[in-house]
């Protein structure tokens, strides 16, 4: 094929037509103009087929992590609702005797919520470097949101809670002076009498200051509860639009 064109060039200039060699010349310059133009074009078309097939894994991969935290979520849930319950229970109780002191012990306790979820496809995401989306556009854009927004918001609402935790272990632990916790020990470590405790810890109950306590840990709770509530329904929401885009069964 060079040959070809390189004989037809030859020709015209020995034939002394310049005018046809300088058109036929610029033809040559469209051609190849347009030969890179199409090899661009395939390479671009390769690059994208590519960054479609890794953004699909990415896509999977962030599913999985949804399915995992939906898991999380709903534990969740329950061992908030199940505090919340505890608490009430306790608030609403009036007479004590027939509660065993320890049994009261672990009732008062308030307890720190472990929230994590799974997220190891972001970080793996953000340094894949694609920027073009497509049909996959609304799934990116709704883990972005997911990830950089609602968990950072929800972790930061999980640490306030967990402060508010610490200050009611102090409380327990440092400041009121009058019963002796077991801390899993022995009656022989006591030195109040199973009466004393007794009595001293329902009489710490029907403080205010205690039932504030429980009372505040309720509130945090239900709070939480509404949150991984909104949570829940997101993650279901992400995962129905990974299917129905990918179409894939649950």
């Amino acid at each position: 094929m060079i040959k070809f064109f390189r004989h037809i060039r030859r020709s015209l200039i020995n034939d002394n037509k310049m005018g046809k060699y300088i058109k036929y010349a610029i033809g040559e310059i469209i051609l190849v103009v347009i030969g890179i133009l199409i090899a661009l074009q395939i390479n671009n078309w390769n690059e994208n087929k590519k960054n479609e097939a890794k953004l699909k894994t990415y896509i999977l991969e962030f599913r999985n992590d949804l399915k995992l935290n939906l898991l999380i979520f709903e534990d969740e849930q329950k061992r908030a609702k199940a505090r919340i319950n505890n608490n009430t229970n306790l608030l609403k109780t009036k007479d004590f005797s027939a509660i065993p002191v320890d049994s009261l012990e672990k009732l008062i306790e308030t307890f720190y919520i472990n929230f994590d979820t799974k997220n190891f496809v972001y970080e793996s995401f953000k340094n894949s470097q694609i920027t073009e989306f497509g049909k996959y556009d609304s799934i990116v854009n709704n883990m972005q949101v997911y990830y950089i927004w609602v968990y950072s918001e929800l972790s930061d609402y999980v640490k306030q809670h967990n402060n508010t935790v610490d200050l009611a272990d102090n409380y327990w632990r440092y400041e009121q002076t009058d019963y002796e916790f077991s801390y899993g020990n022995d009656a022989e470590t006591h030195y109040q009498t199973e009466q004393e405790r007794k009595t001293k810890l329902i009489s710490l109950i029907q403080n205010a200051k205690t039932r504030n306590i429980l009372k505040i840990d309720n509130r945090k709770k239900k709070q939480y509860l509404g949150r991984i509530d909104q949570l829940i329904e997101l993650t279901q929401g992400n995962i129905n639009l990974i299917n129905k885009t990918l179409e894939l069964d649950d």
